[in-house]
């Protein structure tokens, strides 16, 4: 459009010039008609670049007659930072002569506001002079400028979030080739941005073979990248991190794939912390299921060296008299070939004598990072050990108390520094192996050893509770200051953040909510299974505990027409028990209604005697119902109705397992009656206990008491029945 307009100005010039010399056979009426109607900005300039002509559109921008800036300088009229700009434009035109140049600046306008002029300069040919030395045809970009200086102020504060947050974050082109990454992914790598920017990302810091290398390659060209995908990256020290990635495809306005922008979290520590707690679980299983030490020994070793990675593994016993160790079983992978090694372990050794019998001495864990620098004399075996290719060892005494009752070692066929994580992992193996070991030793002779055997299982269990509980309250104090630095942030007092800044905290808001309640459920069922749940007793008004409820749930989301109504007798007497408790329960239930139900209504209904004391609370919905064979397995831990219900409505499945363990520390029952498509109810029998031997004076009963029906909705708490 701007060449369009310099050709028009070049037009112009050339019909001026023929009107001058044509002023006889041309009426002046026909000259300002033409230039009345050049729509385009256009002038001429003399050498100095003062006007000789200027359209009147452009003139009515500046706000004066075309013929009252004849002879003045546009640069009287630019922004004093664009004056010198201006002035090598003339001279830029005038140098080059038949080629334009090119320059943006600001002219100040008739209202005092700057607009943004691009202005394309030729100087003019030797028949065109008389009109000025330089045609100019201009073009109004104000709003191309304010679009770019809001996309570098976006790009701006882009980069500064991902600099702040504690997320890892990298871009990529189409090729593969960092073009950011931030100060996280530095820290955590090891590499210097210069070191990566302008690398290729898969060459530099993903492990050989690694799946995420193929997969970009798949799907970059087509731009449909997994959003999300987990996978290791490579450190400057050659170790490896766990990285759960957020992807996003950048593209031009025309759809065209520019590249991938990712933010990732580091979550290599709790990836094996899940792995040793399966590995873990698995040995235990696998002990559990064997018939004779030997194959609890072999399992245990199958599993240690698949899970970790090393080639060869073996299990040393005391002999008879306790003298000297023996090996009895050992695993070694299919394609290690070690004849003379697997033949020198056939021979007893005594305390001390090679690494097994060090550990053995020791009673701790020993390692040989580089066999090669091992006494050959002195440790036979373990230079033989070498010569089929080995490189480091260790070997793990297995203790029952104070005594050694078997040792493992075992082989690697790279050269590895001290492994804490597997070091602990084996350690704790050992553990639960020699507690194996112990009442299986101990089994034929005495019996009570079994009982004491199942009493130290049961404590191991109760201690893993009581970890995940402790845990659970670590998560917590983090996860509760981030929710309250978003919702400080969500305020926008400053006015700062954009509305797409607001809707990102809002997010960080509702995720981090939404987390704290699963880490909650986990705490409550931990402090269930430890043995931790603290019964407090007390004067609990039914009527009132019910209708707290429903009020704390009235915003609770549900689909539009569903009504949330609280059915309560009039005088009911106040019973003894633990509030706190019995109000969570119903929480959990009726959370349960309100998301199962699509369309009817979640009712709280409190059933007497006619004494008027409470004996149950039913939480009837008319939602989706459960299936007859899953009414008894939904109570269980991690547990609901289906599958689909699980993908489809989300949840962690442990409110159902809470509620009943609580209901059966209050000493009451907890039952339910459900039909697929039709609804279900949940009945709370307030019977035996506290709640039933407990009296209750007649102060204690003066209680005020509200309607006898109550329903609420979102922004309502009306007493009559309202829908959403």
């Amino acid at each position: 459009m701007i060449v369009a307009a310099l050709i028009t100005a070049v037009l112009i010039v050339f019909l001026i010039r023929r009107a001058r010399t044509s002023a006889a056979s041309t009426p002046p009426e026909r000259r300002r008609i033409l230039a009345e109607h050049v729509i385009d900005l256009v002038s001429t300039h003399a050498d100095d670049g003062t006007f000789r002509y200027i359209s009147p559109v452009f003139a009515g921008i500046l706000g004066e007659y075309p013929g009252t800036l004849i002879g003045k300088q546009p640069s009287s009229y630019a922004h004093p930072d664009d004056v010198n700009a201006l002035a090598a434009l003339w001279k830029r035109a005038l140098v080059w002569t038949g080629a334009p140049a090119t320059t943006t600046w600001r002219c100040r306008r008739h209202d005092g506001d700057y607009a943004w002029l691009e202005t394309i300069a030729r100087a003019t040919g030797e028949g065109t002079r008389e009109m000025g030395a330089i045609v100019c045809a201009s073009r109004d970009v104000t709003e191309r400028k304010q679009i770019e200086d809001a996309l570098r102020e976006s790009e701006q504060r882009f980069r500064t979030t991902v600099e702040t947050v504690r997320l890892v974050a990298v871009g990529l082109d189409t090729q593969g080739v960092v073009t950011f990454c931030n100060d996280a992914l530095c820290s955590l790598t090891g590499w210097t941005r210069a070191e990566l920017l302008g690398e290729s990302w898969f060459d530099k810091a993903v492990p050989n073979g690694d799946h995420s290398r193929a997969l970009f390659a798949e799907h970059m060209p087509r731009g449909d990248l997994p959003l999300k995908d987990e996978s290791e990256i490579l450190c400057r020290d050659h170790t490896r991190r766990m990285i759960s990635w957020d992807h996003t495809v950048l593209r031009t306005p025309l759809g065209d794939v520019l590249g991938t922008a990712s933010l990732g979290a580091d979550v290599t520590e709790t990836r094996r912390e899940e792995a040793a707690l399966k590995l873990l679980h698995a040995i235990s299983l696998s002990i559990s299921a064997s018939h004779d030490l030997n194959e609890a020994l072999q399992r245990t070793l199958d599993s240690l060296c698949h899970a970790s990675g090393w080639s060869y593994g073996e299990a040393w016993l005391p002999t008879e008299d306790g003298t000297r160790l023996r090996r009895t079983t050992y695993h070694l992978d299919e394609h290690v070939q070690c004849g003379p090694f697997l033949e020198s372990g056939a021979r007893d050794l005594g305390p001390g004598e090679g690494l097994p019998g060090r550990a053995w001495t020791s009673k701790a864990i020993e390692w040989i990072q580089d066999l090669t620098s091992v006494n050959a004399e002195r440790y036979a075996r373990l230079a033989l050990a070498a010569e089929c290719g080995f490189k480091s060892a260790v070997a793990v005494p297995v203790l029952s108390g104070e005594e050694v009752v078997a040792v493992l070692g075992f082989f690697m066929d790279r050269q590895r520094a001290i492994d804490e994580r597997h070091t602990q992992m084996i350690f704790v193996v050992a553990n639960q192996v020699g507690a194996v070991i112990e009442r299986r030793r101990t089994q034929t002779q005495y019996e009570a050893a079994i009982l004491r055997a199942r009493d130290e299982a049961e404590a191991a269990s109760h201690a893993k509770s009581d970890f995940l509980s402790r845990m659970s309250h670590e998560l917590r104090t983090p996860l509760n200051s981030v929710i309250g630095f978003a919702n400080v942030l969500r305020k926008n007092k400053s006015g700062r953040l954009a509305p797409e800044d607001v809707a990102f905290l809002d997010r960080i808001t509702a995720n981090g909510r939404h987390l704290l309640q699963l880490v909650n459920n986990v705490l409550d069922i931990s402090k269930v299974e430890a043995g931790r749940l603290t019964v407090t007793s007390g004067i609990v008004a039914i009527d009132e505990l019910v209708r707290s409820v429903a009020e704390q749930l009235e915003g609770q989301p549900r689909e539009s027409g569903v009504e949330l109504r609280v059915e309560v007798p009039d005088d009911l007497v106040p019973i003894e028990t633990d509030g706190v408790l019995l109000k969570q329960v119903l929480i959990n239930l009726v959370s349960n209604a309100l998301r199962f139900t699509h369309a009817g209504s979640v009712v709280i209904a409190v059933e007497d005697e006619a004494s008027g004391r409470p004996v149950r609370i039913r939480v009837r919905d008319t939602g989706i119902g459960v299936d007859p064979e899953r009414q008894q397995a939904i109570f269980d831990p991690f547990e609901q109705a289906t599958e689909e219900t699980h993908r489809k409505y989300g949840g962690t499945g442990l409110g159902l397992s809470i509620a009943q363990a609580i209901c059966e520390a209050l000493d009451f029952d907890l039952t339910l009656e459900s039909t697929p498509g039709r609804g279900s109810t949940f009945t709370v029998h307030l019977v035996g206990g506290r709640s039933h031997h407990q009296s209750v004076s007649d102060s204690d009963r003066a209680v005020p008491k509200s309607d006898k029906s109550h329903s609420t909705s979102r922004g309502s708490k009306s007493t009559e029945p309202q829908t959403r």
